[in-house]
């Protein structure tokens, strides 16, 4: 990765073939953007799904405390139960 670039990867367990994912921040703070409005599948073969954004060409890393709603929607439009994800980070300095 780029000094540039922040990432966030989460894991998808039970994947099942075309099904999509919707990632909606609903509580915290974090850098702005990174979750598409549009439903994300993992890349075949992988278990997870990686997030990327600018976040400047600095070592600094701002702390980064979101809760996520993670739904999984089938090829038919059928949504689940939405799950509740933590992404944390402390930030760094230098």
């Amino acid at each position: 990765m780029c000094a540039d670039a922040g990432t966030i990867e989460v894991a998808i367990t039970n994947h099942r073939r075309l099904t999509g994912y919707k990632f909606t921040v609903v509580d915290g703070e974090g850098p702005e953007g990174v979750f598409p409005k549009e439903l994300i599948t993992p890349i075949p073969g992988r278990k997870s799904v990686r997030f990327v954004w600018l976040d400047g060409a600095s070592d600094i890393q701002e702390p980064i405390n979101l809760k996520v709603k993670v739904i999984a929607v089938n090829s038919f439009g059928v949504e689940s139960k939405p799950i509740e994800v933590l992404v944390t980070h402390s930030g760094t300095s230098h």
